[in-house]
């Protein structure tokens, strides 16, 4: 039974998983009989607890593998939204035979130690969660349901990392790395603001639909909730196939190489431009204005810049680069370039400080959330003395305010 896996196709780089080879040289070894060795135990069982894989883990891992493995059918099912041929269909069911034989053989394999495994964390995998849901229900379903109701998880979960991750960042030596913790704002969590979210939502939705959308500028003071803002986006929008990709500024060499990779996906992504602004030595910004629009090479489809900054002009201006300076010639042209640049964004955005009103209403709503029974008379003192002794009115010196307040409650 484990020897068939030999026979996959379409998923066979499943035969280099580490826990599937030694399920064939136990195959080898035993003729399918007998318990699994103690070093296929030991990893399942750290395979459980890594991705909360449970009950029978050994069929767990397999379909985990299903989720996580990008080849031909799975990249062609996302990128396609699950419109596959009809040839790679086929071709496709041919491996989900051997792999159905194999996975309803592998509860035989969840006696000692794996019976009835429960992870110390249920997984939080929506990708994993989402399939073997999938795979339970259709039962009795022959091979070719089985590609059929796999292209379509693909199309909406997508495949290897845009499964596991729905945020990444790029990493310079590395390429798109997954980010396992990421920030769980929600939309809920921005007090005020109405206006500045339901422009992005709409412009993002947009963009989710296929309709035309614009890169977005976000600007204003900070911890006025501009980057967490855009956090939010993804947290709303996963689950339609939204990704965020955060690009850090002294990578913006690499936009286009990350713009490229993430154009031969099937998600809709988001580049993260995070605080960003320019001395007027530095000349990343045209690497910046080339993505947006300046290349004879277009920004693919499925690809949108947001970009947060402190700063309406991305690019330093003085006031010699109005007056003019003895070594420059044309500097009418020198700043147009630099102004130029926030002008690439279709969409701004500004987040301006809250007055005192609004700044005391973001901390009477954060205290009801949290809980804080102070009177008002008494918040509003202490919200204004932590206020003067900070860095000013915001929604992130609100937030810390809070943060205090519930740092001292027993």
């Amino acid at each position: 039974m484990f020897a068939d896996l030999n026979n996959l196709v379409i998923f066979r780089s499943l035969l280099d998983d580490p826990v599937v080879r030694q399920l064939l040289a136990h195959a080898d070894r035993a003729g399918e009989g007998g318990a699994l060795p103690p070093a296929t135990v030991a990893a399942l069982i750290a395979l459980a607890e890594q991705y909360g894989l449970a009950g029978n883990v050994l069929g767990d891992h397999l379909i985990y593998l299903l989720v996580v493995d990008e080849n031909t059918f799975s990249i062609t099912a996302e990128k396609q939204r699950g419109q596959i041929g009809a040839s790679l269909l086929t071709a496709c069911a041919h491996d989900l035979a051997i792999l159905k034989r194999v996975h309803d053989a592998t509860a035989a394999f969840a006696g000692g130690l794996l019976a009835g495994y429960r992870p110390t964390v249920a997984s939080d995998l929506l990708a994993f969660n989402a399939l073997k849901q999938s795979w339970a229900s259709a039962g009795a379903a022959t091979p070719a349901g089985l590609a059929a109701m796999l292209a379509k998880h693909y199309a909406v979960y997508g495949c290897g990392q845009m499964a596991n991750h729905v945020a990444f960042r790029w990493d310079r030596k590395n390429g798109l790395a997954g980010i396992t913790h990421y920030d769980k704002t929600t939309f809920d969590d921005i007090i005020g603001y109405e206006r500045q979210k339901n422009t992005l939502k709409e412009n993002t939705e947009a963009f989710l639909a296929g309709r035309p959308a614009n890169n977005v500028l976000l600007i204003g003071p900070r911890g006025t909730g501009k980057s967490s803002t855009v956090k939010a986006l993804v947290n709303a929008y996963a689950i339609r196939g939204l990704r965020l990709v955060e690009v850090a500024k002294g990578d913006l060499l690499h936009l286009q190489t990350v713009s490229d990779l993430l154009g031969s996906r099937g998600k809709k992504c988001i580049l993260f431009l995070d605080d960003l602004s320019f001395e007027d030595s530095d000349g990343d910004f045209k690497h910046l204005k080339t993505v947006i629009d300046g290349s004879l090479q277009t920004r693919p489809a499925n690809v949108l810049i947001y970009a947060t900054s402190n700063r309406r002009h991305l690019v330093k201006e003085t006031w010699q680069d109005r007056q003019g300076g003895d070594d420059e010639i044309h500097r009418f042209d020198s700043l147009n370039e630099k102004i130029a640049l926030a002008d690439r964004f279709g969409l701004t955005i500004t987040f301006p400080s809250p007055d005192q009103q609004e700044y005391l209403n973001i901390v009477h709503k954060l205290a009801q959330k949290h809980k804080i029974g102070l009177g008002e008379e008494q918040l509003n003192k202490e919200a204004l003395q932590w206020e003067f002794s900070h860095s000013g009115r915001s929604g992130r010196v609100a937030r810390q305010f809070i943060q205090h307040l519930l740092g001292k409650i027993v």
